[in-house]
């Protein structure tokens, strides 16, 4: 609620320092815990900074000057073990995939003053429901995060406003908006999801082949039978015979949003085709 505070009072430029300033045991799972869950907050606050003072401290290096004081223990996304150096590298990595889209946000605070972090009646002012909610916020006009709030939660109530539909953005289900769900939530990922029709600027992964012969193509959504989200353009290669199926991308973990072509063996005429999007 505080961030969503600032962005009201005309003060975009916000956020926290993920695990607290002060205390935090490295070695402590309940902290590991709510360090994971902090960070994956951070990955959609406007700023994104781990920053503290951990535990246990280390000794002083020297009895002179600054060397005399204690320091705090490491503090790097591989300092809390594997699982949650997995876990940090996914949303470090998707935080960098969203730069495009965050620039733009950033530039409509500039330009119009419009928060960064907004609440959902900022973007929903008709919608009743979206002036209660507290919990949940929007990163710019596409994007609705629901961050986790509670220790051992792996699940969560998560209300989607009314006028539009919402991509989840782990799997790319639809979900119509004026409904409140239940979302899961492990502890490798957050409800985060997209408004039908927008298509937030992302920074495409370097898979791109050479295209020949291309054009523009809009899928439609279950186009055969795979569940493809209808709002991003993609190009193919038009030299190919033979089944292509175009299916969603998830492989790299949450958000992955490229696409990929797969062809049947033997089917290319020409030269592979790679599909390119959000761009």
């Amino acid at each position: 609620a505080a961030g969503l505070n600032m962005g009201l009072a005309g003060i975009p430029w916000w956020t926290t320092d993920i695990g607290g300033f002060h205390g935090g045991n490295i070695n402590d799972p309940a902290f590991k815990e709510c360090l994971t869950r902090w960070f994956q907050f951070g990955a959609f606050s406007p700023v994104f900074r781990l920053h503290g003072d951990r535990e246990p401290h280390k000794k002083p290096l020297t009895g002179v000057g600054g060397g005399a004081m204690p320091s705090g223990a490491d503090n790097e996304v591989w300092t809390y073990g594997e699982e949650v150096y997995a876990i940090c590298k996914k949303y470090l990595f998707l935080r960098e995939k969203m730069r495009p889209y965050i620039l733009d946000v950033m530039k409509e605070a500039h330009e119009k003053g419009a928060p960064a972090m907004r609440t959902l009646f900022w973007n929903f002012p008709e919608d009743k429901k979206s002036w209660e909610v507290s919990d949940e916020f929007c990163l710019g006009g596409d994007i609705l995060v629901a961050p986790v709030l509670y220790e051992n939660q792996r699940s969560r109530e998560v209300y989607l406003p009314a006028g539009t539909s919402w991509y989840d953005l782990r799997n790319g289900k639809k979900y119509e908006g004026g409904q409140t769900i239940t979302a899961a939530a492990d502890l490798d990922s957050i409800p985060v999801f997209v408004k039908a029709g927008s298509i937030p600027r992302l920074r495409a992964e370097g898979r791109v082949m050479e295209l020949v012969h291309v054009h523009m193509i809009r899928f439609k959504e279950r186009q055969a039978g795979l569940q493809v989200l209808p709002e991003f353009l993609c190009v193919l290669g038009c030299g190919l015979g033979g089944d292509v199926d175009v299916v969603p991308d998830i492989t790299h973990g949450i958000a992955d949003l490229l696409l990929t072509v797969r062809v049947s063996p033997g089917c290319i005429k020409q030269r592979d085709a790679a599909v390119i999007c959000l761009s």
